[in-house]
């Protein structure tokens, strides 16, 4: 099918977008699969046939849409999206008749399903229409599946090209469910129209619209319910003002009103809001609606604490137009017993499979996922049903990682395992935060011609392979005392970044008294009986990288705050064998770098030497 759609538009290639050319040939095979008997809800004229409007040469665009004009068409918008699509189109008159005629030879009664499979994946790699495209393979079948819909209504808020109405509609008799959808790009929904119609569903009712703005299914101010919900939130936010929000006419926001910056947490509480009393929903969420603090910070604590949330699967990043890896939220109203104050978590995240150049899921691994949410079968490294409480402990944190914890680093020696009971459990340890202070640095000033420059400011690229290099620091003005004081560094102080996938560590020597640290960093002030390179040492190890990596949070840009570290463990040795590790640790990289000095004057001789042999030395200044 993928070579036949590639036909059908190869004469349009420069005379029309690639994707204006899929809308039009997704219009007429519509039109050509209700002529073959597939169930569209569309009922052409009887004095009409599309064979016709290619044996005339002339006005064959007027004559498709008058053919549209007298069809019967159960959406009178889809009627006015489709004659649209055909009177904007730049395509020429010679090559809609060939598509019209090709489509006609293409047996849609048995591959109406794959034809427009074939046309939103090509349309979705091009799609201008941002990432509302087609769903990866792996989120539509987890997100559905584990709803385990059996019949009722199923809604979805935010339906794109209703690919998650098509799959929930697959998983049972078409009889036995109705499917309701809202979509706020025109041509998105009429996508989804089609799409439907092609794969033989009438029984919907998709509406065009903002669904936090004027949410279609309502009766006055109540929103409709249903059995099941289920949204792929968008990355990018639609144009709702935070005003609107505030002054929701629906009731919708219960557990808090949604941050200025991130309206996830309104999609996220309408799907609630459009919930029978015992509905369940399946959310895609960014991963960043887990962690974050503030506003969402509260909505999660009120959500956990209200028991609504039953599960957080963590996923990779399996989008074509995005890196960002995401999360499937389910929420459901009428927990039964077992699940009560409890959250089930499945670490999908470093799951993964090359196709080309996208990352998937394969058959078998989106079959794990499935069976262990809905068996709710706990797998070590895996998957684990954790008490509310726990949660609670943790802030309100939903990263999977802080409940399936990884137990190995990836160091330059290789991948190691830790066994970090033991290390708790058998060696004497104190909270990080009994043993020195916390700044995060200064957010620095933007610079101007007219600025004084006053102060020197540390930025990442000055910590080079565990060393602070001054010789190019970022010059700033700075006239705020207390600004001064707060971030000047001194002799002894440890430098950790706590922003980028890379942990960069550094003690501070002798240094002059106008150096400020940028916000780039941690300034670690040590306590006077604690060591800075024996805390470096622990740092840069296994145990304290583990650490680190655990108290991370982020998805594309790893982030850590100086409150991450105070319950961070740290070995308690005496001040004697924290010198002895200290003194141990400056002297091997003395005599490595001394060592490596040796080798490279070595390098140099004897390259020098060789190139005598070859008779070049006298050529060579």
């Amino acid at each position: 099918m993928n070579s036949v759609i590639y036909k059908l538009l190869e004469p349009t290639r420069g005379e029309a977008p690639i994707n204006e050319g899929l809308e039009l040939v997704s219009v007429v095979g519509v039109i050509s699969a209700s002529e073959q008997n597939v169930e569209t809800g569309i009922k052409l004229p009887s004095t009409i046939k599309i064979e016709d409007l290619i044996t005339n040469k002339e006005n064959t665009k007027e004559r498709l849409i008058e053919l549209i004009e007298k069809s019967e068409i159960d959406n009178n918008l889809l009627k006015e999206c489709m004659k649209n699509t055909i009177s904007q189109s730049k395509i020429s008159d010679k090559n809609l008749q060939n598509i019209i005629a090709n489509i006609q030879h293409i047996d849609l009664k048995n591959t109406s399903k794959e034809f427009i499979n074939v046309i939103l994946d090509s349309e979705s790699s091009v799609s201008k229409l941002g990432e509302d495209g087609k769903e990866p393979e792996s989120i539509k079948k987890i997100t559905t599946n584990i709803l385990e819909i059996e019949r009722g209504t199923v809604y979805d808020g935010v339906c794109g090209n209703g690919d998650f109405l098509i799959e929930a509609s697959n998983l049972q008799r078409k009889d036995d469910i109705k499917l309701y959808g809202q979509e706020e790009n025109l041509k998105r929904w009429m996508m989804a129209q089609i799409n439907l119609r092609m794969n033989g569903i009438t029984n919907f009712n998709i509406e065009y619209g903002d669904t936090l703005k004027d949410p279609k299914f309502r009766d006055g101010l109540k929103l409709d319910k249903f059995d099941y919900v289920t949204m792929d939130i968008p990355f990018s936010m639609r144009p709702v003002t935070y005003e609107e929000i505030q002054e929701d006419l629906y009731g919708r926001y219960k557990y808090g009103v949604p941050s200025k910056n991130n309206l996830h947490y309104a999609f996220i509480q309408h799907a609630i809001a459009s919930l029978k009393d015992n509905g369940k929903a399946a959310i895609v969420v960014p991963m960043g609606v887990l962690f974050r603090e503030a506003a969402e910070g509260k909505i999660r604590r009120n959500l956990v604490n209200d028991d609504i949330i039953e599960g957080i699967i963590s996923l990779p990043p399996v989008y074509t137009t995005t890196s960002i890896p995401v999360a499937i939220m389910v929420l459901n109203k009428d927990k039964n017993e077992s699940m009560k104050e409890k959250i089930f978590f499945i670490k999908g995240e470093d799951l993964r499979t090359r196709d080309r150049r996208t990352t998937v899921l394969s058959e078998e691994q989106i079959n794990k996922i499935i069976n262990l949410y809905t068996s709710k079968i706990e797998e070590e490294d895996f998957s684990r049903l954790v008490d509310t409480k726990e949660i609670a402990e943790n802030n309100y944190n939903l990263i999977v990682g802080k409940y399936i914890i990884d137990y190995t680093v990836v160091t330059e020696e290789g991948v190691i395992n830790l066994d970090i009971n033991k290390f708790e459990s058998q060696n004497e340890t104190i909270n990080f935060k009994d043993i020195a202070k916390f700044e995060r640095g200064m957010n620095l000033p933007k610079a101007s011609e007219e600025s004084t420059k006053t102060h020197k400011a540390i930025t990442l690229s000055d910590v080079q392979d565990g060393e602070l290099i001054l010789d190019n620091l970022t010059d700033i003005e700075l006239n705020d005392i207390k600004r001064i004081e707060k971030y000047t560094v001194k002799k002894g102080d440890i430098l950790l970044s706590c922003r980028g996938n890379a942990i960069k560590i550094a003690v501070v020597e002798d240094i002059p008294d106008n150096i400020i640290v940028s916000n780039n960093f941690i300034k670690i002030t040590p306590n006077y009986n604690i060591n800075p390179y024996f805390i470096k040492e622990y740092l840069e190890s296994p145990v304290g990288q583990y650490y680190l990596n655990l108290k991370q949070t982020g998805t594309t840009i790893k982030v850590l705050s100086a409150t991450d570290l105070y319950d961070m463990k740290v070995p308690m040795l005496s001040i004697e064998e924290q010198n002895k590790v200290a003194q141990k640790s400056i002297d091997s990289k003395k005599e490595y770098n001394e060592g490596l000095k040796k080798l490279q004057e070595k390098l140099k001789n004897d390259t020098l030497s060789i190139y005598d042999m070859l008779g070049l030395s006298k050529v060579i200044k």
